[in-house]
């Protein structure tokens, strides 16, 4: 979209702000109709959907750009709204919908596929900013950024529609249909909870606001760091994809080791929640001290161990939360504490950093952290009064 926006700035924010919020919207709305409809069948149709619109697009966005040349500023960015909505709808039902899917047939797994997503997503992240600076500003993984390069955006758009119809279609040969409950249980848990409201799950509430504070700290790595390591330490671009390399490699030889490590220990996801948050602030903490550039390399380190300490569990303890019958809106609701995260984020900390500096910032995302922890204990808490002690819920 830099295309019609004709700004690295204004696109990469708007896109992303628009994107992240009916992402959100698509996940809640995916949850409401996994519940009434069926897991699969939310699935296949969003990922068909997505399928489509990529063939779409592919005709359709360039001869549009060209004619949205001269529009006003205002104008490309309520355009951009009209394009991207329909994607980022259904691009957020997906992801809720396979992992509530995958806690009926192995729900031990469900850490692992958000690891899985985690190092996929960050080492895309990673290649994909090393790549723009030799390449130009591409967005998208590796094999994005050489598809661009080698055939353009239209082969791009090419491989994606591709790739989303042969995942629709191996989706559907092979994961066979199971209902999350038969229907005497759907009917009889509805019947029995026809006026509840995930709203009265206090536990629950607690940790979507834990979930809403960890993507505030979380994103700040690529939102205001990459700006910072410019204007404190005069580092080029090379060196901030060197420092996400850094992420991305941690993850990769570590994660799932880690991941395995916990589920043998089985700690308590609320004590995981309170050692991530302590990990991730006291990262920024070391940040007002920026007197030498290697500091970053110890933030990083910190803040990426904090991810991996509780991201792949987060997931699980949504899904140990939902009562029977609602397992999709659970996992929406999950979604969007971390998509409202991702686009606030930005907003309020570069207002922060532009009227204060970024050590105000930094303190301010120490206190993020501070807070999760204290609702971490206030969580662990209260499971521990209405759970099994032995259970590892709380």
């Amino acid at each position: 979209f830099i295309v019609l926006l004709h700004h690295p700035i204004y696109s990469f924010a708007a896109t992303l702000s628009i994107f992240l919020l009916f992402a959100g919207l698509g996940s809640h709305v995916g949850g409401r109709l996994a519940s009434a409809w069926s897991t699969q069948r939310v699935f296949l149709a969003s990922c068909l959907g997505i399928a489509l619109i990529g063939v779409v697009y592919l005709w359709l966005l360039d001869p549009l750009f060209d004619v949205a040349t001269g529009f006003s500023l205002p104008v490309k960015i309520f355009l951009s709204i009209i394009l991207l909505a329909p994607l980022a709808f259904l691009m957020g039902m997906p992801f809720p919908m396979g992992l509530a899917s995958l806690s009926q047939h192995a729900e031990n797994y469900i850490p692992w596929a958000w690891g899985i997503n985690g190092c996929a997503s960050v080492i895309s992240a990673s290649l994909s900013t090393i790549l723009a600076i030799n390449l130009g500003f591409i967005f998208g993984p590796l094999v994005g950024g050489f598809l661009i390069v080698k055939g353009g955006y239209v082969t791009l758009f090419w491989i994606d529609g591709i790739t989303c119809i042969l995942s629709t279609i191996l989706f559907y040969l092979l994961v066979k249909r199971k209902e999350l409950h038969n229907k005497e249980e759907s009917e009889e848990a509805l019947i029995k909870d026809k006026k509840f409201s995930i709203l009265k799950d206090r536990p629950y509430i607690i940790f979507l606001g834990i979930s809403f504070l960890m993507g505030m700290i979380f994103m700040q790595l690529f939102f205001t760091m990459p700006t910072f390591h410019n204007k404190q330490f005069d580092l080029t671009e090379d060196y901030t994809g060197l420092l996400l390399l850094l992420n991305g490699v941690i993850i990769v030889l570590l994660e799932m080791p880690l991941v395995s490590w916990i589920e043998q220990k089985k700690i308590a996801p609320a004590k995981l929640f309170f050692y991530s948050s302590f990990l991730m602030g006291i990262s920024f903490v070391f940040l007002l001290f920026d007197h030498f550039w290697e500091i970053l390399i110890l933030h990083m380190i910190l803040i990426t161990f904090g991810e991996m300490i509780s991201f792949p569990f987060t997931n699980t303890f949504a899904m140990s939360r939902a009562k029977k019958g609602y397992e999709g809106s659970y996992m929406a609701w999950y979604s969007i504490s971390f998509s409202i995260a991702h686009i606030i984020c930005p907003v309020l900390s570069f207002a922060v950093i532009e009227q204060f500096g970024y050590k105000t910032n930094w303190s301010l995302t120490a206190v993020y952290a501070l807070i999760a922890m204290i609702l971490s204990v206030w969580l662990y808490k209260l499971l521990k009064k209405t759970s099994n002690p032995s259970s590892t819920n709380y």
